[in-house]
């Protein structure tokens, strides 16, 4: 009787283990047929069976994992022969159930990837903190809900009948009966080769996520896990974003070592190594600009290089300054999200919900306005969105700003300023912002305003005022952004808008007396959702924003040595060097790139950081999955080669800049945990 239950009780394990094996092997078919190309998995055919292969594992393990807890239990009943039969038959359930899981995983992860170009990861806990009203309504309007839940109530159904169906053709086959000795040879069996599936590998280490890299192109390493098992990972790292370890000297003397290509005594490890003044100048002393950063949403290098006038005009009153001030396009955001991008902008964090987390009120040496407050300036957040996401007012008042204005006070204020699902339209942060330097001139105030606007988010609604420029979208341009879950006219619509209203407040600017001391920098937060870039010669395009300077005339001819070579390279980390320069004199500040108008950027800060990507003057550093290296394609594009040498030259520079991405943790740690 006991073989007889064995052996239902596997059969039942493996029939539910099966499904899941199915689902997730047919959601990876469909992910690298949707995702990808002929052309662009031509001569990957090794890494696609690495992927299948390595893929099945990955299955193998979540599958066995998820049966786990109902295999013991089945075991457990053992001693109670008709409990346990009673239990088996109930199996068929319980692998219905965990297909259906499996399922709705899969699905749930397909449209993250069109979203986000990942696989589950750490950032989908950012959107979980999101406004819950606001983001119900983006999927609403963005997604397929009605027929997700249809095909997941169908789903259920099927799943539930067919391993009914299929336990009744096993349940009532002819089971011969086995020795004990045979039952005993088949238990040790199948709980050994359970335990290595589980393990997913018979090697020193269980599969883990570094065997999802298979090959050099991203799309492959992406479908290679499946949802649930880096939906795992991602629990994982959003547990260690939470913890903030003690920074050890052994390890900052490492880290130094390895980024300033020189060994340190371990007496000069400290944050001092980040700390840098700005030169003296007698005429930033005397006249101190105002200063205006813009932290545009979604601003995007990719939709601007279709910015083809008259027939495409996506810049609108901005084209004028965009053409004669300075703009850097070789530019990346250190993160790819709003919240990544504020938390390492404001106080150089890798860890996104600072400003949620026990670390919230650190009194920062890297706070991104404490050079201004030693200057005298009054310090001004303005958002169109809601002050309370993330808890964004509280952190950024405890900073040190000394007014955070939302998207209720600019409703508040201004007759035409209405409530969308994130918040009111840019305009009104602009005009706001210029109500607030005129009077800043008034009282003989400096003023250093920090602009976040929302407007170019999806649903992506404009106002009904607001006259679109020319907007005309080729065929191929349709075809390359058709990857959009959202209507690509009303898209454009937002982009066009966002950029035409900080033109319109830079032209406003320029025709007032605050127009001659008030710089003015925009950059993107990060690039547009959801394009898609399965090819490995636009993974700079992928990340890329430009980083826009508006720099007065008088200042200009006042600050020596300025040098404006759009060909640099530049991310976050070098925006507030820049600014400082040009507006405090003899200031120290918190360094963790370079003034990218400096006569000589020649220093160990000097590249462009993304959490994905690296960039120097020669190409591109991939940062993530299987190390790479990719030369520029011309002098000027943000378009790369494949097939980039990683000699030794290059395996050092890669080193460097891993080495400051751990630098960012070591760094943050040693301030949360008040370490000099």
């Amino acid at each position: 009787m006991r073989s007889l239950i064995i052996r239902k009780l596997a059969s039942q394990i493996v029939l539910g283990i099966s499904l899941i094996l199915l689902i997730f092997g047919v959601s990876r078919f469909i992910m690298l047929f949707n995702f990808g190309n002929s052309s662009l998995l031509t001569g990957h055919s090794n890494e696609l069976i690495r992927m299948f292969l390595r893929g099945l594992r990955f299955d193998l393990r979540i599958a066995t994992i998820a049966h786990a807890p109902f295999l013991l239990l089945g075991l457990f009943f053992l001693p109670w022969p008709s409990l346990a039969q009673s239990y088996i038959k109930k199996l068929h359930y319980v692998a219905a159930f965990l297909g259906l899981v499996a399922f709705v995983t899969a699905v749930c992860n397909y449209y993250y990837y069109a979203t986000y170009d990942s696989y589950f990861d750490v950032f989908i806990f950012g959107l979980l903190e999101e406004d819950k009203k606001a983001v119900l309504q983006n999927m609403w309007d963005d997604y397929p809900i009605l027929r997700f839940i249809a095909s997941t109530i169908f789903a259920g159904f099927i799943f539930g009948r067919a391993m009914k169906w299929l336990w009744k053709v096993l349940d009532t086959r002819s089971w011969k009966p086995w020795s004990k000795k045979t039952t005993a040879i088949f238990t040790v069996i199948f709980i050994s080769c359970y335990a290595i599936s589980a393990r997913g590998s018979v090697g020193t280490f269980p599969l883990r996520r570094s065997d999802a890299q298979v090959s050099n192109l991203k799309l492959i390493n992406m479908v290679t896990p499946n949802a649930m098992m880096a939906l795992d990972w991602a629990i994982s790292d959003h547990r260690k974003d939470s913890r903030y370890p003690i920074a050890d000297d052994n390890e900052g003397q490492k880290l130094f070592s390895k980024f300033l290509g020189h060994s340190i005594p371990k007496s000069e490890v400290s944050l001092q190594q980040f700390t840098y003044r700005t030169p003296k100048n007698l005429y930033l002393e005397q006249h101190p600009p105002h200063v205006v950063f813009a932290l545009m949403e979604s601003l995007s290098n990719h939709l601007l290089i279709y910015d083809a006038p008259p027939r495409r005009d996506f810049l609108g009153a901005w084209r004028t300054y965009w053409q004669s001030d300075y703009t850097f396009t070789r530019f990346m955001p250190d993160g790819n999200g709003t919240m990544e991008a504020l938390a390492h902008l404001l106080v150089s964090s890798p860890v996104q919900n600072i400003s949620q987390s026990r670390a919230q009120r650190t009194p920062f040496e890297s706070n991104l306005v404490r050079p201004y407050k030693l200057k005298g300036y009054r310090t001004i957040f303005i958002t169109s969105g809601n002050g309370s996401w993330r808890n964004l007012s509280s952190f950024l008042k405890g900073l040190g700003f000394d007014e955070v204005v939302e998207q209720n006070d600019l409703v508040n204020r201004y007759s035409g300023a209405k409530l969308g699902a994130w918040g009111t339209f840019d305009e009104f942060t602009f005009r706001y912002a210029e109500e607030r330097l005129e009077e800043a001139d008034q009282k003989g105030e400096k003023l250093f305003i920090m602009i976040l606007s929302i407007t170019n988010h999806p649903p992506y609604e404009v106002p009904s005022t607001f006259k679109q420029p020319p907007h005309e979208l080729d065929e191929s341009i349709r075809q390359r952004l058709s990857a959009f879950p959202y209507n690509i006219d009303s898209v454009i619509a937002s982009f066009q808008y966002a950029n035409d209203s900080i033109g319109r407040f830079i032209q406003r600017i320029e025709k007032k007396a605050i127009g001659d001391h008030t710089l003015i920098a925009a950059t993107g937060d990060h690039n547009m959702r959801a394009i898609g870039y399965p090819d490995p010669k636009e993974c700079v395009l992928k990340n890329s924003v430009p980083f826009f300077l508006h720099v007065p005339h008088i200042y200009q001819q006042q600050l020596p040595g300025l040098v404006y070579d759009p060909k640099r390279v530049g991310s976050h980390k070098d925006i507030m060097p820049t600014l400082y320069a040009l507006s405090l004199s003899d200031t120290p500040y918190y360094r963790r790139g370079v003034n990218l108008l400096a006569k000589n950027v020649n220093s160990p800060w000097y590249f462009a950081y993304n959490e994905e990507i690296g960039l120097t003057e020669e190409g591109a550093y991939q940062l993530t999955g299987q190390p790479a290296f990719y030369p520029w394609r011309d002098g000027t594009g943000l378009m790369v080669l494949t097939g980039g040498n990683l000699d030794s030259k290059h395996r050092t520079e890669l080193d460097r800049i891993m080495s400051y991405k751990s630098l960012l943790s070591w760094q943050l740690n040693r301030q949360v945990n008040r370490q000099p």
